[in-house]
């Protein structure tokens, strides 16, 4: 089989898992063409990724890779040599959807600390986006930065009103900082 004119690989939602990862960056490497992979809701962890990494650091292309809604401990495994690369995922969103995305499971696994990073990062690359404004503000009311967890849910309410979660962030805020009547105010429209 020929892969001089592969462009395009999408096998999201396979669950191809580390070693599935493992593979597909041999063939990566094999293909001199190719410019986009999509491997959404694979079950990739960073061992999986690592062999992109390695793959990409040796790369010269440009490459669009998607791996929203994968198990990643940190962020640290790319290295600086692949800043192109993430300039490229940041233009059309993906690292975006991926921070959001890996700053709302670290919220669900309690890992507070570390979704506030992720979704820092979210919120830099896109400060309007109202979904990685509120998760970050239920973090920071999770860690009793009450204060700062309503600042950022005022946030998102001036980007959008129409996201019930932000409401619901701003009234438990409020009512850890003793605003019961403007607590109910704010979940009353949640």
């Amino acid at each position: 089989m020929s892969l001089a004119h592969l462009q395009t690989i999408i096998l999201s939602n396979n669950l191809i898992a580390d070693d599935g990862a493992k593979a597909l960056s041999g063939v990566f490497g094999m293909s001199p063409t190719l410019q986009s992979l999509e491997l959404a809701n694979n079950r990739i962890t960073d061992n999986g990724a690592q062999h992109f990494v390695e793959v990409f650091a040796r790369s010269s292309r440009v490459i669009k890779l998607d791996l929203t809604g994968n198990i990643f401990d940190t962020l640290s495994l790319l290295p600086a040599s692949l800043d192109k690369f993430y300039r490229e995922i940041e233009k059309d969103g993906s690292l975006k959807r991926f921070c959001y995305r890996k700053g709302t499971l670290l919220n669900s696994i309690k890992q507070w600390e570390l979704a506030l990073d992720s979704l820092d990062q979210a919120v830099r690359i896109d400060p309007s986006h109202y979904w990685s404004l509120s998760a970050k503000a239920l973090a920071l009311i999770l860690t009793k930065q009450y204060q700062e967890g309503l600042k950022v849910s005022e946030k998102a309410l001036t980007v959008s009103t129409k996201y019930s979660y932000s409401f619901n962030n701003k009234g438990l805020a409020l009512t850890h900082l003793g605003r019961e009547t403007e607590a109910l105010e704010a979940f009353d429209k949640s």
